[in-house]
């Protein structure tokens, strides 16, 4: 279920990026990291070295 989170995400920032060119808040930025992070069970920040 982790990956498939993922990949929707992923999936979801793409069709996000192919149709909007406007500046895009921090939140929507860290998305994919955020939920990995989350998903995976690791601490805030902690995919943001490999950024």
């Amino acid at each position: 279920m982790t990956t498939i989170q993922i990949l929707v995400v992923l999936d979801g920032l793409g069709a996000h990026a192919n149709t909007d060119t406007g500046n895009r808040p921090e939140a929507v930025t860290r998305m994919a990291v955020t939920t990995a992070e989350r998903e995976l069970g690791l601490v805030s920040g902690a995919l943001a070295a490999s950024l």
